[in-house]
């Protein structure tokens, strides 16, 4: 059973485009990591309490940008297959439209609620204001990503995952070391969503670069869509509510030391999420050419336990030294 599964050849390039994906995701994990450390060494228990905070509020706004990413993955993935070109270019010029437009009515709303959200979280609504750029950017990225995605275009992807986050790592060390502290970390959070969009329109101009004046059902996607972002709000609140609470709830000192531990739990989570991503154009291919996807889920399977069951295992066995050596004694 095990050789069937790594059984390897043109058609299964599971493996060969997991490593590449799992190599950037590495690359990332790693990048976002040293942030974290680098942070909570430079802004201190406190300030990295509130940086925190504002890093879960991110991943809440994830949430689109995994929905949109995943349905715009489907159906790139989908009409490449058919080489209905003409749809994808329709798919991504009105998606871009579409989102642009709720993303700038949604910081808009951001802006008008921001003492009210600032006063609930215990931190200050100049931090909300600096932060909400990200949720325009998070509804434009994932369209780019899905496309890239769904066409398979994996070293790409890659790429423009880890300019996310060395824009993110660098510019975040050089205005908090300039002595813009938490402002300084969270400015850089948002022109680490900023870089990579512009480099992305620049992947993808064959398919935004012309109009399409072809268009196809849309009650499809909206149908796929409604079960897409009641899994993924789930998985993200799962990850992300913790946090929230801990915040409201806690002396900021005792949150800043949650928030360290929760990033060692998001490790595994995330440091497997590559795999997934691989997964799913090459299962959409095989369906749509009326071909089985059991043996892909099964290697998808495999790779993730051969990469989390370790992490997980040293994690039981040496928790205090991970700790330390990650975020140091205090």
């Amino acid at each position: 059973m095990l050789r069937r599964l790594w059984k390897y050849g043109r058609e299964d390039s599971l493996i060969r485009d997991s490593f590449i994906l799992f190599s950037a995701s590495s690359l990332v994990n790693l990048g976002a990591f040293l942030f974290h450390f680098i942070m909570g060494r430079f802004l201190g228990p406190t300030n990295y309490g509130m940086l925190g905070t504002l890093l879960a509020i991110v991943y809440i706004i994830n949430v689109p940008i995994n929905v949109i990413q995943t349905i715009i993955t489907k159906f790139v993935s989908q009409y490449h297959t058919n080489k209905e070109e003409n749809n994808i270019n329709y798919l991504m010029r009105r998606s871009l439209r579409k989102c642009a437009i709720i993303g700038v009515i949604s910081l808009l709303v951001v802006l008008v609620i921001s003492p009210l959200i600032a006063n609930f979280l215990h931190i200050t609504a100049v931090s909300i204001i600096i932060l909400s750029p990200v949720i325009l950017f998070s509804v434009i990225l994932p369209i780019i990503r899905g496309n890239l995605q769904g066409l398979q275009k994996f070293k790409l992807l890659g790429l423009n995952l880890i300019t996310e986050i060395a824009v993110k790592l660098l510019l975040g060390i050089i205005l908090v070391y300039l002595g813009f502290k938490v402002y300084g970390a969270i400015t850089a959070i948002v022109l680490s969503f900023l870089f990579p969009i512009l480099i992305g329109l620049i992947s993808i101009r064959k398919y935004i670069s012309k109009k399409s004046t072809k268009e196809f059902n849309h009650k499809q996607i909206y149908a796929y869509s409604y079960p897409v972002l009641i899994a993924l709000t789930l998985m993200s609140l799962l990850i992300t509510i913790d946090v929230f609470l801990v915040k409201h709830l806690f002396d900021e000192f005792s949150a800043g030391l949650y928030v360290a531990a929760s990033v060692l739990g998001k490790i595994i989570f995330f440091g497997t999420f590559a795999i997934s991503q691989v997964m799913f154009p090459k299962s959409v291919e095989k369906f749509t050419l009326n071909k089985s996807t059991s043996n892909v889920l099964k290697k998808s399977l495999l790779l993730i336990s051969v990469l989390a069951v370790p992490i997980t295992a040293c994690y039981f066995l040496f928790p205090k030294i991970i700790i330390k050596i990650l975020f140091g004694y205090e």
